[in-house]
C-alpha cells in the first residue's frame, strides 16, 4: 500500500466515523432528554444540523471505496 493510498484510507475513515459518533451522541442525548419543551427544541435543531454531516460521511465512504479500487488495480 502506498503512502497516498494510506492517506485516502485515513481520510475516509475519519470522515466516516466522526459524523457517525456525533449522530450516536445525538441519539443518546435525545433518548435521555427530559420532556421539557426548550430541551426538545434544542435537540431538534441539533438533529437537523447533524443531518448535514451525512455529506462528509458519504464522501468518506467514497474515499474508502476509491482507495480499495486503487489498491486492487496495483496488484
Amino acid at each position: 500500500m502506498t503512502g497516498g493510498n494510506r492517506k485516502l484510507k485515513l481520510w475516509g475513515w475519519c470522515l466516516f466515523t466522526v459524523p457517525l459518533m456525533v449522530q450516536i451522541v445525538n441519539i443518546l442525548l435525545a433518548a435521555n432528554a427530559a420532556p421539557d419543551v426548550s430541551e426538545r427544541k434544542f435537540l431538534g435543531i441539533l438533529f437537523l444540523w447533524s443531518q448535514l454531516l451525512v455529506f462528509p460521511q458519504v464522501f468518506g465512504i467514497v474515499l474508502l471505496m476509491y482507495s480499495g479500487w486503487r489498491a486492487a488495480g496495483k496488484r
